[in-house]
């Protein structure tokens, strides 16, 4: 799929904010483990922020298996957990797919956030995080079809996932209306790696894990929309 080309003259105006906000995902927030000590990377774990998802449903959200070196080595399917957040970092929601190597899961981040959503009206922004994990087979498998949608859960139930580092990448596209002169037109942003630590993923009552089985309650495993 071709990748939506980013517009130069957003990145003078929109650049400061992308910043802040991704800072702020990574300093503050109430409910999440803070990062302690120098980052390290390569890492697991990767930050953007979205926008209006109720409203505009042209921003998407890409995430990239990168597993594949050539023919030479093969690489495995690696699991793409998403977490999503207001901006009081209180937690959206959260969902798993598993991706294939060389695979990019792609989905419209309004549908995104209306399937994962656990909360009331979706806030008009926020902070969307990957982490990337090994697969973690729960026996319903068919022979000679690959993994099955639920082989990433989000929320800890399957403990024989384990983090990753630097096997996906993801990128998000923006869509800005400017008043004066008056157009729209649509940006494309990496994700920031964090280099937070593994606690952030795994601690007991605060950790990412933790947060979305809070959320997620007695529900099964969310699995991604749009996941085979």
């Amino acid at each position: 799929m071709t990748r939506l080309t980013t517009v130069k003259r957003s990145i003078g105006r929109y650049g400061a904010a992308l910043g802040l906000i991704i800072s702020a995902s990574l300093m503050g927030g109430s409910s999440i483990a803070q990062a302690a000590g120098t980052p390290v990377f390569p890492t697991a774990f990767a930050v953007n922020y979205f926008n209006n998802p109720g409203t505009n449903g042209m921003d998407e959200i890409y995430i990239q298996n990168e597993g594949n070196n050539g023919n030479s080595i093969h690489g495995a399917n690696v699991c793409a957990l998403i977490y999503a957040f207001k901006p009081d970092q209180e937690m959206i929601g959260c969902c798993g797919v598993s991706i294939t190597p060389n695979e990019t899961y792609n989905q419209s981040v309004g549908q995104l956030m209306i399937a994962i959503n656990k909360i009331s009206a979706l806030p008009l922004n926020g902070t969307i995080k990957v982490v990337s994990t090994t697969t973690a087979p729960d026996g319903d498998e068919v022979s000679g079809t690959g993994p099955s949608a639920d082989d990433c859960d989000p929320s800890g139930d399957f403990t024989s996932q384990t983090l990753v580092t630097h096997a996906l990448n993801a990128w998000i596209t923006h869509t800005i209306t400017l008043g004066a002169p008056a157009a729209t037109f649509m940006t494309e942003e990496p994700f920031a790696q964090t280099g937070e630590p593994p606690a952030d993923f795994t601690a007991s009552g605060f950790g990412l894990e933790a947060e979305c089985q809070t959320v997620n309650g007695s529900q099964p495993p969310p699995v991604c929309p749009g996941s085979l």
